[in-house]
């Protein structure tokens, strides 16, 4: 999951910057032994990156304007007026805290709604991670998330500034969690996430599954009883139960595919 540069539809400074940063961090400090060159999906991951904006760029600026036009009315004028005018280094703090709050329910109902799970499981269905998986998210699964972050922030009227601090923070952080690394920040991982944190959300382990929804801060599933960090251990599958088509357009078609239920899958059996 991501939050992207609104300004533009791929940031290719942030890609290079990133690259350069995450790649030999992967290669000489992984978590799990990589592919020689480039992982399984690399394909469709090029097309996540270039073609993704497009869709997400566009859906937030309708999704952005329409939450804006109803904070004038949700949200007093005075409310918002003192959120901005408070020190720009409070409100970076705050907004961070604010829009990762609201990401973190978010989160936890792509997982509970079957319905937005296909969508959340595009993403989900990665079965080796490294930073590039940042960017593998269905559109629609990035427009919820993004929309629950950002138009929290923008609805309660922090500056266009501390917005920005957010977004940066977020988009590094999601490189970070994702990369394929043991680095691990000790006791600060009940607080802050980390890939020791946020691997285990992608874990296809049962015991592993539904936990660890925070994008910036683990303290939420602390506080929530989400949280899922074991001692000793890392790991080891990632993944979903279900089958994922491969091309990134068959992805972006998967959640409006009807699909079997167990039920009909029975009657079926039985003659009905």
């Amino acid at each position: 999951m991501g939050i992207g540069n609104l300004t533009g539809l791929v940031d290719w400074w942030g890609l290079l910057v990133a690259a350069v940063i995450f790649l030999p961090i992967e290669r000489f400090i992984p978590l799990h032994k990589m592919q020689p060159v480039l992982r399984g999906g690399w394909t469709a991951d090029i097309f996540y990156i270039l073609v993704n904006g497009i869709f997400v760029r566009v859906g937030l600026v309708l999704l952005l304007t329409a939450l804006l036009f109803a904070a004038k009315w949700i949200v007093p004028l005075g409310f918002r007026a003192a959120i901005a005018h408070q020190a720009w280094w409070l409100q970076c703090v705050e907004a961070v805290i604010v829009g990762d709050f609201c990401l973190y329910w978010t989160h936890r109902a792509l997982h509970a709604n079957a319905y937005l799970w296909r969508f959340h499981s595009v993403h989900h269905a990665i079965e080796e991670l490294d930073w590039v998986a940042a960017y593998h998210n269905h559109p629609i699964d990035e427009l919820m998330l993004n929309g629950a972050a950002l138009g929290s922030v923008y609805a309660l009227g922090f500056s266009p500034a501390a917005i920005a601090v957010y977004v940066a923070i977020f988009g590094w952080v999601s490189f970070a969690v994702h990369a394929n690394t043991r680095i691990r920040i000790g006791w600060f991982r009940w607080l802050f996430s980390s890939p020791e944190f946020h691997h285990w959300h992608h874990s296809n382990e049962r015991e592993a599954r539904d936990h660890n929804f925070a994008s910036v801060l683990s303290l939420w599933d602390v506080t929530f009883g989400t949280v899922f960090l074991p001692r000793g251990r890392v790991p080891a599958v990632y993944g979903i139960d279900q089958n994922m088509p491969p091309t990134y357009a068959d992805q972006l078609l998967h959640p409006f595919r009807r699909r079997a239920t167990p039920d009909a899958i029975s009657a079926v059996q039985a003659g009905d």
